[in-house]
């Protein structure tokens, strides 16, 4: 029982040390900051551009026509 039990605990303390302070943590922290970067830059975008103008940019693309409450209408 022991003989099994010494490299189980041996392989759980390695990941565990690796994944505490090493490459693979410091990598996962840079993909969240990356990740929360882009979704305040999509936020920062959306607020930038009113909803209304894309509904009007849609509606161009598929030939509905100009008027937007035919087009708020026609999206909903």
């Amino acid at each position: 029982m022991t003989v099994l039990q010494e490299p189980v605990q041996a392989a759980i303390w390695q990941a565990l040390n690796h994944y505490k302070g090493n490459k693979s943590y410091l990598v996962e922290c840079f993909i969240s900051r990356k990740a929360m970067m882009i979704l305040l830059l999509s936020l920062v975008i959306e607020l930038a551009f009113p909803f209304h103008c894309w509904y009007m940019y849609i509606a161009r693309q598929i030939g509905l026509p100009k008027d937007q409450n035919v087009t708020k209408r026609a999206l909903v």
